[in-house]
Formats: C-alpha cells, sequence, structure tokens
C-alpha cells in the first residue's frame, strides 16, 4: 500500500477500504497540520484529540467496525507524558500506534517498543517520512527514523534521572527560566532548581560536567532526551 505523497491524483478507493485513523496531540496547529497533509483517499480521519483520554471516551463508543485502527500519537501531551497502561491497552484492541513526537527520551521509547508500538517519528522530519512510516506499518512491518535509532542504539554511561529531573532538564535546557520550568512541572521555583541540580550531580558522578545550560543542552541532546535541531 504506497502512500507516498505526490501532487498528482492519487487513486481511488471504495471508502470501505480505507484506513481509519486518528490523531491524538496537546497543540491544535500540530493536530490541523496532520489533518492537512494526511489528505489521501486511503486514508479516513476519525478525529483529532488533545488528549488519550479524550479518544478513548470516543473510541469505546463507537461501533466496532467504525473505530479507529491506526493512531497518531504526541509523548508530551499536557506536560504529562503518555500513560502506557492505556497505550497498551489501546494496541491489545487491535489499535498500531505510531508515535509522532517531538521528544525522543530512549528510556521511554523502549518501553514503548516493548510494548510494541509499531513505529516512530520525530516532528522535526518531513512529511515524506510520515507517509513512509505509516505505509511500513500498514504492510505490517515497524518504522522508526534513522535518527532515533542511531539514538536507541548508542549506550553511553547515562545517568538515571526521575520522571520529574528528566522533564526539568528537557525544559530548561532548551530555554525556559527556572519560574516556567517550575510552572510547568506544578512546582515551586526552589524544588525545579532542586531538580535541576540532582541533574548536574548526576552527570559529574559520571564524569560529565554540565555546568552551564549550554552544557546541559548538549548532554540532553547527546542522551536522546532532546531532538537535535536541524
Amino acid at each position: 500500500m504506497t502512500l507516498t505523497p505526490a501532487l498528482g491524483t492519487l487513486p481511488s478507493c471504495p471508502a470501505t477500504d480505507a484506513v481509519r485513523f486518528s490523531i491524538v496531540d496537546d497543540h491544535v496547529l500540530v493536530r490541523e497540520g496532520l489533518v492537512a497533509v494526511l489528505q489521501d483517499p486511503r486514508l479516513k480521519l476519525i478525529g483529532a484529540f488533545s488528549s488519550l483520554e479524550e479518544f478513548l471516551q470516543h473510541h469505546v463508543t463507537t461501533p466496532p467496525e467504525a473505530r479507529t485502527s491506526l493512531l497518531l500519537l504526541d509523548l508530551d501531551l499536557h506536560g504529562k507524558g503518555v500513560d502506557l497502561d492505556l497505550v497498551t491497552a489501546l494496541m491489545d484492541g487491535g489499535v498500531q500506534i505510531i508515535v509522532v513526537s517531538a521528544m525522543g527520551v530512549p528510556r521511554l521509547v523502549r518501553e514503548l517498543v516493548t510494548a510494541g508500538v509499531s513505529g516512530f517519528v520525530t516532528k522535526g522530519e518531513p512529511t515524506s517520512i510520515l507517509f513512509e512510516a505509516i505505509e511500513a506499518v500498514l504492510d505490517g512491518g515497524t518504522w522508526t527514523t534513522p535518527r532515533l535509532a542511531a539514538i536507541l542504539m548508542q549506550s553511553p554511561e547515562r545517568p538515571v534521572l526521575s520522571p520529574q529531573e528528566e522533564r526539568a532538564l528537557m525544559l530548561y535546557a532548551t530555554g525556559m527560566k527556572m519560574s516556567s520550568v517550575a510552572r510547568r512541572l506544578g512546582v515551586q521555583p526552589d524544588t525545579a532548581k532542586v531538580y535541576i541540580d540532582r541533574v548536574r550531580k548526576k552527570y559529574a558522578a559520571l564524569g560529565r560536567e554540565v555546568r552551564t545550560k549550554t552544557d546541559l543542552y548538549i548532554a540532553a541532546t547527546e542522551d536522546g532526551l532532546i531532538s537535535k535541531l536541524r
């Protein structure tokens, strides 16, 4: 099933043969953008949702023959990530999942790979890559961007960070002020600073000094916590 986008007219197919897909992303522009680029007669949009819970509520109340069979899922939903149990339950129910996210945290990606997620596409990739991933998954395979595959294959010494420390690092290293990091985490600024201080100490214990925000950004990028800028 070739889904490579083209400028010409795509071959038509019966509506009943179209792959029913949905999108879960907490950013309106991203949802609308994905809807726009995935205008293909072989794909039938069921819905675009801002949370996994919202999608599930719709999914379970839809007749089985009309339910989503392919879900494009962001990993960072309202700053809380995704519930792995919900993702697993969806896959057990026959939904194929392609992660479309700016976040490429190796730990989380490995958990999702183990759970059975079919594909991973970072938001920095061109539209053609997303079509390639969809095509591979619909053909029964799996798909991972070369960049993310390289990250997963690497095994440098990385500090073991708690979820809050990891989140604080990603937010702070990408330019947020400590007060903004605290708001996103739902904690006080002093607590956010404690998280970053712990991160620095854990890196230092491995012989990786990260004194400045730039150092933190480089370390987080090397460890796959932040996608490299193109």
